[in-house]
This record gives C-alpha cells, sequence and structure tokens, in this order.
C-alpha cells in the first residue's frame, strides 16, 4: 500500500490512520483484541457557538447557507511549521526527512460516493501576523469552579482584618513547615561536621603523642651518645663499671652505638670502648639477640659484629647470608661486616657468588671494599680476575685510588678490552699510578670516537708526563666536547707552572680552547 501511495496525481484519498491500541492477546481468556486504529483524516462537523445544537469544540468544519468552514488540518497537511509555509518532503525515500516550503494549498469539494474529478481551487497561505480580529469566552466550568471553589476555602475571601490574621497564621505554619524540613536535611551534615570534628581532635592528639614519643627517645639517645664520648679517657675497669648496658642491650642502644662507632670512626681496635665491649657482656647479649625472630634487629646486630671485629661471629653470618638470599639490607649489613672483620677468604668466596653479589650497587660494593681492614693488596690480587664487572671496575679504581704501583703490569693488558666503562677506569688507574709504559698505549685513545675514553686519556697522560705528551694534552684544549676541554685545561693546571701556562693561552688560536684554560687559571 506505501508504494501504491508514493505515486502522486493518482487521484486516491490517503487516509491517515493513528494507531489508539496495538493487537493484544489477553492470556487469560485467549481473546485476541484487535488493533484499534483512529481516522485522524476524517473531520467533525460542528460550531463553536455554544447555545447551538450543533455545538462541538473539536469541530472541523460546518456549513451555512452558500458556505463551508473549514478549520484547517496542519498535521494531517504534513505543516511542520504552518506560519512560514514549511511542509514535510516526500517521506517515501530512503535519506533522512528534508522540509520544502509551499506557499499556498488546493482546496476541493465532492461527493463521498462520487468518483469524478475533484477541482481544487487554490489558497494563498495567509501570515500569521495578519489574525488580529478574535474574540475570547469562558469555558461553561469557569462559573461552575467560581461557585464551587469558595466552599472549601480555609480562611476568609474578604481583604479585612480576618483575612490580615488568616495570611499571618498561614506565614507561620509555612515557616514552621521550611524550618522543620531544613533541620531534616541538616541533622546528617550536623552529625557528620561532629564526627569530624571528633576525629581531628583524635588525630591530633595521636600524632602530639606520637611526637611527644620520637621527642624523648631522641633526647635519650643524644643523652646516651654523649655520656658515651665522656667516657672516651677513661681505663677499661672504669669505663665497664660506669656504661649503660641496660640501655645499650636494647634495640634503640645498640642502633645509636652502630651509629656513634661509626660517624666518630671509632671502630678500630685499640680503642678502649671497642675493647670493653668485646670482651664483656654486651657481647654476650648480641650473640642471645642473633638467632631472634626480629630480623631488623639481627641486622643491626650482624653490623655491629664487624664495628667491633668480633670475627667469631663468622660462622652465623654466613649461614644467615645464605638463608636471606633476596634481603638487600641483610646481604649490605653482612658484607659490611665481614670486611670490617677482615675475613679475606669469605669475602672472595662470596664475591664469586653472583646470587650474593646480584643485588648490591656500585656505590655499596666501593664502601664495602674501602672499610676492608685486612690486606687490601692481597684481597685486589684475588678479586682481579673476578667475573663481576663491577668488582673488577672497583677493584681498579681502588687500585690507583690507594697508590698500588706493583699492580700496574697486571693492568696493562686490560687496555686491550672492548668495554669501554672498563677501558676508562683501567686508562685512569695507569694515569694515577704514572705507569711510564702505558702512556704510548694510551695516547692512541685521543683519537676516539668515544668522548668518554678521550676525557681520561687527556687526564692520564698528563699526570704519566704532560711534557712528553704536550701536544696530546694541548689536543685535548681543543676538542669538540666541553668536559675533554674542561679536564684537559685542569690537568695542565695541575701539573705545568703557572707562568708557563699564562704564556701559551694566547698562542693556541683556538678562542673556546683560550677561554676554557683562562678559567681554569683563574
Amino acid at each position: 500500500d506505501l508504494l501504491y501511495y508514493a505515486v502522486t496525481g493518482n487521484g486516491r484519498f490517503t487516509e491517515v490512520q493513528q494507531v489508539i491500541c496495538n493487537k493484544l492477546l489477553l492470556p487469560v481468556t485467549g481473546q485476541t483484541v484487535p488493533v484499534q486504529l483512529w481516522d485522524t483524516g476524517k473531520m467533525v462537523y460542528g460550531n463553536s457557538n455554544p447555545d447551538s445544537a450543533a455545538y462541538d469544540s473539536l469541530a472541523d468544519f460546518c456549513a451555512g447557507d452558500g458556505f463551508v468552514e473549514i478549520r484547517i488540518p496542519w498535521m494531517t497537511l504534513n505543516f511542520a511549521d504552518p506560519s512560514s509555509g514549511k511542509v514535510l518532503a516526500n517521506l517515501h525515500t530512503d535519506g533522512p526527512i528534508s522540509f520544502e516550503t509551499v506557499s499556498e494549498i488546493g482546496i476541493g469539494l465532492g461527493a463521498a460516493e462520487g468518483a469524478g474529478v475533484i477541482d481544487m481551487a487554490s489558497w494563498t497561505l495567509p501570515k500569521w501576523g495578519a489574525f488580529t480580529g478574535y474574540t475570547q469566552r469562558h469555558k461553561l466550568a469557569y462559573d461552575v469552579l467560581g461557585d464551587t471553589f469558595p466552599s472549601y476555602a480555609t480562611y476568609p475571601l474578604n481583604m479585612g482584618e480576618q483575612m490580615q490574621d488568616a495570611l499571618k497564621l498561614r506565614d507561620t505554619r509555612l515557616l514552621y513547615v521550611r524550618l522543620d524540613r531544613q533541620m531534616r536535611s541538616t541533622d546528617l551534615i550536623t552529625y557528620l561536621l561532629i564526627l569530624s570534628l571528633l576525629l581531628v581532635g583524635y588525630l591530633y592528639l595521636l600524632l602530639l603523642a606520637i611526637n611527644l614519643r620520637l621527642n624523648r627517645v631522641f633526647r635519650k639517645r643524644e643523652r646516651e651518645r654523649a655520656y658515651l664520648h665522656s667516657l672516651a679517657g677513661l681505663p677499661p675497669e672504669a669505663m665497664t663499671q660506669k656504661l649503660h648496658m641496660r640501655y645499650l642491650c636494647s634495640a634503640k642502644g645498640a642502633d645509636m652505638l652502630s651509629q656513634y662507632l661509626t660517624e666518630e670512626n671509632r671502630w678500630d681496635s685499640d680503642h678502649t670502648l671497642i675493647g670493653v665491649l668485646r670482651d664483656g657482656p654486651y657481647a654476650q647479649w648480641l650473640k642471645r639477640k642473633f638467632a631472634g625472630q626480629d630480623l631488623m634487629l639481627t641486622i643491626l646486630i650482624v653490623r655491629l659484629t664487624g664495628l667491633l671485629r668480633l670475627r667469631y661471629f663468622e660462622d652465623q653470618i654466613l649461614p644467615l647470608m645464605q638463608k636471606y638470599k633476596e634481603n638487600l639490607d641483610l646481604q649490605y649489613a653482612g658484607f659490611l661486616a665481614l670486611a670490617m672483620m677482615g675475613n679475606r677468604d669469605s669475602l672472595v668466596k662470596l664475591c664469586g657468588m653472583p646470587e650474593y653479589t646480584k643485588a648490591l650497587s656500585y656505590r655499596s660494593l666501593k664502601e664495602i671494599f674501602h672499610v676492608y681492614t685486612g690486606d687490601k693488596r692481597f684481597l685486589y690480587e684475588k678479586l682481579l680476575d673476578s667475573p663481576d664487572d663491577y668488582i673488577r671496575r672497583i677493584i681498579i679504581k681502588s687500585i690507583g685510588d690507594e697508590g698500588f704501583t706493583e699492580f700496574a703490569q697486571r693492568l696493562l693488558p686490560l687496555l686491550e678490552t672492548r668495554d669501554v666503562n672498563l677501558l676508562c677506569d683501567v686508562i685512569r688507574t695507569l694515569g694515577q699510578l704514572k705507569c711510564a709504559e702505558a702512556g704510548e698505549r694510551i695516547a692512541p685513545q685521543m683519537q676516539s670516537e668515544q668522548w668518554t675514553l678521550r676525557n681520561v686519556a687527556v687526564v692520564a697522560l698528563a699526570e704519566i708526563d704532560v711534557d712528553r705528551y704536550w701536544e696530546a694534552v694541548i689536543q685535548g684544549l681543543k676538542d669538540r666536547e666541553w668536559w675533554v676541554r674542561y679536564n684537559s685545561a685542569k690537568a695542565l693546571c695541575a701539573h705545568v707552572p703557572l707562568r708557563k701556562l699564562m704564556g701559551v693561552a694566547p698562542t693556541l688560536n683556538d678562542r673556546y680552547a683560550t677561554e676554557i684554560l683562562n678559567f681554569a687559571i683563574q
């Protein structure tokens, strides 16, 4: 049917049906209620005169002597905006809904049973602003409602004194209602505010108590630290009697003692305090607490055994390190304790096991070897061939820092390594050892593409023999990398007399080289 209606000019009226109720199936009786439709295109006859027998407020048209008056069915004619003449365009398309504007509509009159063509007359749509003649009237229910409402009034309808009192009473009641509703909504807010204040007060008191506790602990710690310092000059017997052993034999006391021995550098074996603590009841307390359940206290005791050089604790430290391989704090404390005890064999063995050293940082390993109290030359000789690159680099740097020249020959073959970081450490160390044999092998590194190699090479050559490698050091002043130029200038200032340098600066013929050299001289 829709396709039939899509053809224009076929002379057939299109019925516009509105669905009032869809088809229903009553589940109890099984009865089927058919779909209910309303023919919206069927116009209702009547007029708008309430006194007429043909009155109908829903009337669409009426007829008289020689005329027919029609109420235009705008929606039935698909008008979207009657004021501007905008109507829906062809609805039988697949595209979106569109509009078109018309200026006139056709009006015709014919018999329902007639089969002839109905002549349509054109009627121009008026402008809506032209509708100025209209009248208003009261509906029939207006008077009925006007007579009924006063019988239900709760206060007098006149504006006398009684009316004023009634209005005041009404306003008072409304005020109470508003206050009641406001209190109901603010009760929860009030409770939340009170709870918040109580919570803030509780937290304030809690933080105050914690702060007072920490201050008391800190003051106690500082008093005990000052007291230990005051006992430094006493003989062993007097010091044993005056030590506050009860405080020292606690977690807080052990922590204070560890920090005191570390910062005061009093962990050398000749100090009186070390001797008293090693041989007295304190060592027995350390032994008892070593096997405790508090791992943090155990780590602290491991560190103290190293500071006190209690070498007989080695047999307990090694199994503990093996048990807690994943605990970085324990591994670090264990290594430090073994180093401070001077246990060379245990250190060499552990450094050869990656599962022990993999978690330790470069700085941690460097500190471990720094505090070693045994023969460092023998330890470095054992660890120089370590498979761990970090350990090898630390040993090589430590050799240079401590000036162990007997290792120079062992380091020369490492100049052939392709590891840039290791090569930098070897060059730096050979320069510190002033190994003349290494100079000729280091000089070619001044042509390297790696600026880090050029940087360490120029410093090493200046330390080995600045006069012999003068041209290479001057070449470093003109390097394209700022750090190479800067370290070249520093090396020249460290090994060449100032008067000679001041005469060199004007002859460089390089603005950047001159600037960096003058900066270093100043």
